[in-house]
C-alpha cells in the first residue's frame, strides 16, 4: 500500500467510468488507486519510478489517455500519461524550468492541455500541448507575485481562466479567450486567505 499520503488528492473520470485518484506517499512517489465500477482497486505504485515535492495535477485528454503531472525533487514538473494499458514513466516533456510550486492543468474545449506553475520568480508560467508538441514554459500571464500556484478552468472555446493568491493574501484572476491573457485582476472581492 501507499503508507502515509503526504499530499492532497487529484481525481479524474476516465471514458469508461472509471474513477482515478492519485497522490504523494510518504516515499515522495506518485501513488494511485482507481474504481472499476465495482470495487476500489487500493493503492499502486504503478505510474514507475519518481520521487516529488508537490501533490499532483491529473486531467484526461480528449482521446482518453489520462495525464497526471507534479513537481520532481529538480524542481521541474514532471508528466505521466495512461493511454489506456500502460503509463509511459515520467518525463519532463513541457521544458526545463525551475518552480516553487505543484501544477494546476486544465483541458480546453479545443483538447490542448495547459499546465501553469509558479516560477522561481514567484510569476505564474504556463506550457501546452497541442497534440503533438509542449510548447515550452513561457510568463504570458503577465507580472504579479505570488504565494500559491495556479487553479485553472476552461470555459467557452478558447477560454481559460486562472486563479492564484497573490503577496497581498487575495486571490487574484487572469483570463484567456484567444487574445493575450488579460493581466492579473482582484476582481473576485476583497478577501485575505490563509494558504
Amino acid at each position: 500500500g501507499a503508507g502515509t499520503l503526504t499530499s492532497g488528492p487529484s481525481a479524474v473520470a476516465s471514458p469508461g467510468g472509471h474513477i482515478h485518484v492519485f497522490a504523494r506517499g510518504d516515499d515522495r512517489r506518485m501513488w494511485h488507486s482507481f474504481w472499476s465500477g465495482e470495487a476500489w482497486s487500493g493503492w499502486r505504485d504503478d505510474l514507475d519510478a519518481g520521487t516529488f515535492t508537490s501533490g499532483p495535477a491529473a486531467v484526461v485528454s480528449p482521446d482518453g489517455a489520462i495525464h497526471v503531472f507534479a513537481r520532481g525533487d529538480d524542481g521541474n514538473i514532471w508528466h505521466s500519461f495512461y493511454n489506456g494499458q500502460l503509463w509511459s514513466g515520467w518525463c519532463p516533456g513541457l521544458g526545463v524550468g525551475t518552480f516553487t510550486s505543484g501544477p494546476g492543468a486544465v483541458v480546453s474545449s479545443g483538447g490542448d492541455i495547459h499546465v501553469f506553475a509558479r516560477g522561481e520568480d514567484r510569476g505564474i508560467w504556463h506550457s501546452y500541448f497541442d497534440g503533438k508538441l509542449w510548447s515550452g514554459w513561457h510568463a504570458d500571464l503577465a507580472g504579479g507575485t505570488f504565494m500559491s500556484g495556479a487553479a485553472v478552468v476552461a470555459t467557452a472555446v478558447n477560454t481559460l481562466h486562472a486563479f492564484a493568491q497573490g503577496d497581498d493574501r487575495n486571490i487574484w484572476h487572469s483570463f484567456y479567450n484567444g487574445q493575450p491573457w488579460s493581466g492579473w485582476q482582484a476582481d473576485l472581492g476583497k478577501g485575505t486567505f490563509q494558504a
